[in-house]
């Protein structure tokens, strides 16, 4: 666990310098999904839709939302 929080760490601040990075979203939604964090997991899955960049999936099933965890 401490790896995945340092993970969201890191991206984070990668984040914070390259904000349209969207494989930097999709890395740390990862690293949220292995924390047992899925709403801000899916947060992250979802922004680049909203920022109008194409991403094969915008979301994540239902049954990680409702389990917090990655199947």
């Amino acid at each position: 666990m401490k790896e995945y929080q340092s993970a969201v760490d890191d991206f984070t601040a990668a984040i914070e310098a390259q904000p349209s990075d969207v494989y930097l979203y999709m890395s740390r939604a990862f690293a949220y999904l292995q924390l047992g964090k899925p709403r801000e997991a899916l947060a992250d899955r979802r922004r680049p839709c909203a920022s109008g960049r194409i991403w094969r999936k915008c979301g994540l099933p239902a049954r990680v939302v409702s389990s917090g965890r990655a199947s």
